[in-house]
């Protein structure tokens, strides 16, 4: 029960996160800032609850605050909700995807992270190394010890 109230919380206060992210990118575009990017949080759970999803993502839904807005989320929940993450990002949402311990490294894995701009590996991700020594392959922006 803790955690459900916990999550319904979570994802509340990420639609007054978004309201603030959304003034603070129209800011930004004012001033002339078309450089900032910002990664924020990503209640995985909505992704179980479409209208909910919706009316979260609704504050977002905007090319020029989608051009800054990176959603952050996990490798695992990447891919076990694959299909409608690919929509999302049709839909012109962005992602910075987290690499945990359930990614395995392989050719085609590496290939399926190219959608992502930020790769986030943690620094005691068993695949810290191997995304190291990969980084040069990859076009993505890695960014390390989360």
């Amino acid at each position: 029960m803790k955690y459900i109230i916990v999550g319904i919380i979570n994802e509340d206060k990420l639609i007054i996160e978004y309201i603030l992210l959304a003034t603070v990118c129209i800011n930004d575009i004012a001033k002339g800032n078309f450089w900032t990017k910002y990664i924020v949080n990503f209640a995985s759970t909505l992704l179980k609850k479409q209208g909910k999803l919706k009316q979260t993502l609704k504050v977002l839904n905007n090319a020029a605050i989608q051009d800054k807005v990176f959603l952050k989320i996990l490798y695992s929940d990447f891919e076990e909700n694959k299909e409608y993450i690919y929509d999302l990002i049709k839909d012109g949402f962005r992602f910075a995807i987290i690499i945990d311990d359930t990614f395995s490294p392989s050719k085609t894995n590496y290939k399926k992270l190219s959608v992502f701009k930020y790769l986030l590996v943690p620094g005691n991700s068993k695949n810290y190394e191997d995304v190291r020594e990969n980084e040069k392959k990859l076009t993505n922006t890695i960014i390390y010890d989360l």
